[in-house]
């Protein structure tokens, strides 16, 4: 985090390695510090966020949340994409 301190992705890896290693709590607390990066990247934020609900298996909810931010941005191409992939 010291190379790029003001930045998101370092702390969204943290989380993708989280995920990985079981650790819920570390993740939600990267998507807690990447939040108050700027610029704020939020369809990303959206997805790691849904990712953490799927990780504690909560797939409705995760899926309603993608389903929120894609009708608040319609033109992002990685939540209608991520929304397609879960759709029944």
């Amino acid at each position: 985090m010291a190379l790029a301190p003001d930045t998101s992705g370092p702390r969204l890896w943290l989380f993708e390695a989280c995920i990985a290693q079981d650790d819920i709590g570390g993740a939600a607390a990267a998507i807690r510090t990447a939040r108050r990066c700027r610029p704020l990247d939020r369809p990303t934020l959206v997805l790691a966020r849904a990712r953490l609900l799927e990780a504690r298996g909560r797939f409705g909810a995760a899926r309603a949340l993608v389903a929120r931010a894609a009708g608040r941005w319609p033109t992002e191409p990685r939540l209608r994409c991520a929304l397609s992939c879960v759709s029944d």
